[in-house]
């Protein structure tokens, strides 16, 4: 009779319980989230904002928006954020509040969108009275 090595075998069972643990290949990576503002603005052509506005969400920096536009920051992981809305010409007015939190979840395998809406109005500023009456 032969002597039995049980080292080798034990190796190999070793080797095969520790391999399906190190990475599941079934599930999809989770997809990073999108946040996606938009301005709307009303007015005359004559009334809007002539350089935009200026849109921040955390620390991902201050990036140009126009006045009616749709401006996208992509790549961001699951979380809350803060998105703000800056750089309003004194003839308008914002709808609600400048500074957002909104919260994103990417799905496994799918990319959350969460879109933010600013609303705008800006009308032509009032004459400035005369302090002489004419």
């Amino acid at each position: 009779m032969q002597p039995r090595h049980f080292l080798p075998n034990a190796a190999i069972a070793l080797a095969i319980a520790i391999t399906p643990g190190c990475s599941d290949s079934s599930a999809p990576p989770a997809s990073a989230a999108v946040i996606e503002v938009t301005t709307s603005t009303t007015g005359a052509s004559a009334d809007m904002d002539p350089d935009g506005y200026i849109v921040s969400v955390d620390s991902r920096g201050a990036r140009a928006i126009d006045d009616n536009a749709v401006l996208s920051f992509e790549g961001l992981p699951n979380g809350t954020y803060h998105v703000a809305l800056n750089g309003l010409a004194p003839k308008c007015v914002l709808e609600g509040p400048n500074e957002r939190d909104v919260e994103v979840a990417a799905q496994t395998g799918a990319a959350a969108r969460v879109m933010v809406l600013f609303t705008v109005s800006c009308k032509s500023e009032p004459p400035t009275p005369d302090p002489w009456g004419y």
